[in-house]
């Protein structure tokens, strides 16, 4: 099943130092080494915003994991904000957390989270996230080209 490649650039986003080393190391073990961090959704959000300025084709960050409590910016809060950017609206975005109640599931759903991890985080359960989070931007990659076959179509 097809997944994320190895040079995917992602940010990591947990407030707790510990849980945030752990998610990396991780990650580097399934040959992900392009990975970066933050505290909160602030610090991410700002992150997101300088490297815009690179004016690249593609977003500085090709996945988000991020933790849902967070101080300054709550990962609800980061997700609505990269869901209403449409220079990061497609940015393939998982949450983790340790709530367990549907209300943070289903308002992370209806803001446009691609998966929902509930900690403690395991190496399978975030492969596994990873490859769901994939077939979802693949899908929207597909409709928005076919939006734009039908818009510039030409006669």
């Amino acid at each position: 099943m097809p997944s994320f490649n190895h040079k995917t650039k992602i940010l990591i986003i947990e407030n707790e130092n510990t849980a945030r080393t752990m998610a990396r190391g991780m990650l580097n073990r399934m040959g992900y080494l392009q990975v970066d961090e933050a505290e909160d959704g602030e610090i991410a959000w700002n992150k997101i915003l300088t490297n815009e300025h690179l004016k690249s084709v593609r977003p500085m960050y090709e996945l988000i994991l991020c933790d849902l409590d967070m101080p300054n910016m709550s990962g609800l809060d980061l997700l609505n904000k990269v869901r209403l950017d449409i220079r990061f609206k497609n940015i393939p975005f998982i949450m983790i957390t340790g709530h367990t109640a549907q209300r943070h599931v289903v308002a992370a759903a209806a803001v446009g989270v691609d998966d929902y991890l509930i900690k403690p985080l395991t190496e399978n359960l975030l492969q596994a996230s990873l490859k769901k989070a994939y077939e979802k931007f693949i899908k929207r990659q597909k409709k928005l080209e076919s939006v734009n076959e039908k818009i510039f179509k030409r006669p």
